[in-house]
């Protein structure tokens, strides 16, 4: 990479907790079952009533993933340039998938004036980070990257693209996943059927990280607490071409596979771990979290960091990948610092 990239501030809210903190001790607990959506979760501890009312749950649970890493990150009180900081922010299609069911049952039973006005708004995929963005004043690129369950891990691809390529210093980058309906779990369950992977329990959640030059964490005093190697990303329809995005990416970063320490990996854990000489740690989140569709790359990327800082290996690296059932892979090296 032209620029080195460091990790400066993470964000999580899933079924194991509200915070990174509680997330990864309740993940190191392997006794705990899958937890159904994301327990004593109340808004208003987050937002004020007219914003409650305006955001749907994938918005909500992006901004507090995003405000934890800001907040880490030291960019709550930033003096550069607002044109510096980007936000992008992966999003399945169903991200506001309970909104639009509710809206539609409504319009249904008692009819359009029912509807909420701010229907269009909430539920539009690119609602987090707008939300995201205009709450903080941030003015440069912002996107949604939509890519079924890669698109989180996919957007701090697309994040670190961007820094690299001059737009933006700064990025926020994450992804993010609502409040479940019966006819998206029914559809899950169904899709099992003809899948070759396993059906795991859907569930909410958002994980966001921020991202930036190693020059511009120093200047503002942030703490580097990785480094974002290499990314890799294509589209796959079988175990060689996904082996092919993983040997790019390891080329790209000038690793060899016995130097790397972690894996964080979906369904795909036979055909990655097969590259490797040695045994290897693996995660696997879908186990103890279900399937957080979009926000599932970017937990596991920061999971999997905190996890090699937890060995006190000095520059542990760790390899997290992402598919989503149409063929979207990416595949991203991190590093401790």
């Amino acid at each position: 990479m032209v620029n080195k990239i460091v990790i400066t501030g993470l964000g999580m809210i899933n079924p194991l907790g509200h915070t990174c903190l509680e997330v990864y001790n309740a993940y190191q607990d392997k006794t705990n079952s899958i937890n159904q959506g994301i327990s004593h979760y109340d808004p208003t501890n987050h937002f004020e009533k007219k914003e409650i009312n305006r955001l749907d749950s994938f918005s909500q649970y992006a901004i507090v993933a995003a405000n934890e890493a800001i907040e880490q990150a030291k960019l709550s009180n930033y003096e550069g340039s607002m044109e510096e900081i980007s936000v992008i922010i992966g999003a399945s299609g169903n991200g506001a998938d309970r909104f639009l069911q509710e809206n539609h049952e409504l319009l249904i039973e008692r009819g359009p004036k029912r509807i909420s006005p701010y229907y269009s708004s909430a539920a539009m995929i690119n609602s987090p980070p707008a939300e995201i963005a205009l709450k903080n004043g941030f003015q440069g690129p912002s996107a949604a990257v939509l890519a079924g369950e890669a698109s989180g891990l996919l957007a701090l691809g697309q994040a670190v693209n961007y820094i690299q390529n001059g737009s933006c210093t700064i990025a926020i980058a994450g992804g993010t996943q609502g409040d479940i309906s019966l006819l998206t779990e029914t559809g899950y369950e169904k899709s099992a059927i003809i899948s070759e992977y396993p059906h795991h329990p859907l569930n909410p959640g958002a994980g966001a990280v921020v991202i930036e030059t190693e020059k511009e964490a120093r200047r503002r005093g942030a703490e580097p607490l990785g480094e974002v190697i290499s990314f890799s990303m294509s589209t796959v329809s079988d175990e060689a071409e996904i082996k092919e995005v993983v040997i790019d990416a390891l080329a790209e970063a000038n690793i060899e596979t016995h130097m790397v320490d972690l894996i964080g990996v979906a369904e795909e854990t036979d055909v990655v771990t097969s590259i490797f000489k040695q045994d290897i740690a693996v995660l696997s989140l879908k186990e103890s979290m279900g399937n957080m569709l979009a926000a599932s790359g970017v937990n596991q990327v920061i999971l999997s960091l905190l996890s090699l800082k937890e060995t006190g290996k000095k520059e542990a690296i760790g390899l997290v990948n992402s598919i989503d059932p149409a063929g979207h892979f990416g595949c991203l090296i991190i590093k401790v610092v």
